[in-house]
C-alpha cells in the first residue's frame, strides 16, 4: 500500500508527467503516471503538446508541485531536453522536475550531457526511482512547510 502523501501531493494533478518529444514519449508518460498515482500520489498525464508554446501555459501552477518529464531516447535530443527543460521552468516556477529518461543505459551520451550541464533537478531511470525521488521532493516540502507554521 502506498504510504501517506501530503493533501498538496495527492490533489490530482499534483504531480504531471508531461510526454518530451519522441514518438512513444506520450505512452510512457501515461504509463509513468498510473504508477505514480499507485505510490499515492495525484499523477496525471498530459497529452503529446502539452510542451508547444500555446498549451503550456495553460498548466495550473498554483496546483502542479512536480513534473516528471518522460523521455525515451529514441525520437529524442538533448537539446529537445533542454527546451522543454526551460520551457518547464518559465511556466511552473515554483515544480520541481524530474527528467526520466526511461531505461537508459548507464553509459548512455543523454544522461551524461544532461548530468553535466545540470538542467535537470534529478534524473532517474526507473519509475521506482521517480517514486522515491517524488516521495524525498514531498517529504522535504512538508519538513519545511512544518517549519514555516511554527516560525
Amino acid at each position: 500500500s502506498p504510504a501517506p502523501r501530503p493533501d498538496a501531493w495527492g490533489a490530482e494533478g499534483a504531480l504531471l508527467c508531461i510526454p518530451a518529444r519522441g514518438p512513444l514519449d506520450g505512452e510512457a508518460a501515461r504509463l509513468a503516471a498510473l504508477a505514480l498515482r499507485r505510490e499515492g500520489f495525484g499523477a496525471a498525464a498530459t497529452g503529446p503538446g502539452a510542451l508547444d508554446a500555446s498549451a503550456i501555459g495553460a498548466l495550473d501552477a498554483a496546483r502542479v508541485r512536480l513534473v516528471c518529464l518522460s523521455v525515451l531516447e529514441e525520437g529524442n535530443s538533448v537539446a529537445g531536453v533542454r527546451t522543454a527543460l526551460r520551457r518547464l521552468a518559465r511556466a511552473l516556477p515554483e515544480a520541481r522536475v524530474v527528467v526520466g529518461v526511461w531505461h537508459a543505459a548507464p553509459g548512455s551520451p543523454m544522461l551524461a550531457a544532461l548530468r553535466e550541464d545540470g538542467a535537470a533537478g534529478a534524473l532517474v531511470t526507473t519509475i521506482g526511482e521517480a517514486a522515491a525521488q517524488a516521495a524525498a521532493y514531498a517529504a522535504a516540502g512538508t519538513a519545511s512547510a512544518t517549519s514555516t507554521q511554527r516560525a
